[in-house]
C-alpha cells in the first residue's frame, strides 16, 4: 500500500503543477494521500490515529512543522514551515485503485471525522463523491 499512496503523491504533485493551483482556492495545501484496494476504504485500518485530528487542527489554528536535520531526506530544502489556516488548507486525497482509474478526490478531514461519528466505519466511492470539495483526474 505505501508504495501506490507514493506513486499517488508523485501523480498528484504532476497534477497541482498543471492543473490544481489553478482549480483551488488557496495557494497552500497539506494533503494526506490514501488509496483502497476494495470497494470500501476502512477508516479504522486506512488511518493512523493521529491523522485526522492533526489534519483537522491544520485547518482551525496556526501550525507549525519541524523538519529534523537527522531526516533521511537526501534534498532538505529547509528547517521548518509554519501554516495558516486562512491560506492553508489540509485535505485528504484518496484514489480507489483498479485498472484504467484515473479518478482522485479530496475531501476536508473534518467530513471525514462526521461520516465516522455517524457510524460509518469505511468509505465508499460513492460517498466520497459526495462529500469531495474537488474530484479530479490524474
Amino acid at each position: 500500500m505505501v508504495k501506490k499512496e507514493a506513486e499517488l503523491c508523485s501523480k498528484l504533485n504532476k497534477w497541482w503543477i498543471t492543473t490544481g493551483y489553478k482549480v483551488l482556492p488557496v495557494s497552500n495545501y497539506c494533503i494526506e494521500a490514501k488509496v483502497s484496494y476494495t470497494r470500501l476504504f476502512n477508516f479504522k485500518s486506512g488511518f493512523k490515529e493521529h491523522q485526522l485530528p492533526t489534519l483537522e487542527a491544520y485547518n482551525t489554528k496556526p501550525m507549525k512543522w519541524k523538519i529534523s536535520d537527522l531526516d533521511q531526506i537526501s534534498t532538505k530544502h529547509y528547517d521548518m514551515s509554519w501554516t495558516n489556516p486562512v491560506t492553508t488548507k489540509a485535505l485528504v486525497a484518496i484514489q480507489w485503485v483498479r485498472r484504467g482509474n484515473k479518478t482522485f478526490y479530496l475531501i476536508e478531514p473534518e467530513a471525514i471525522t462526521n461520516v465516522i461519528a455517524q457510524g460509518v466505519k469505511s468509505l465508499t466511492e460513492e460517498c466520497a463523491k459526495l462529500i469531495a470539495i474537488y474530484i479530479g483526474q490524474l
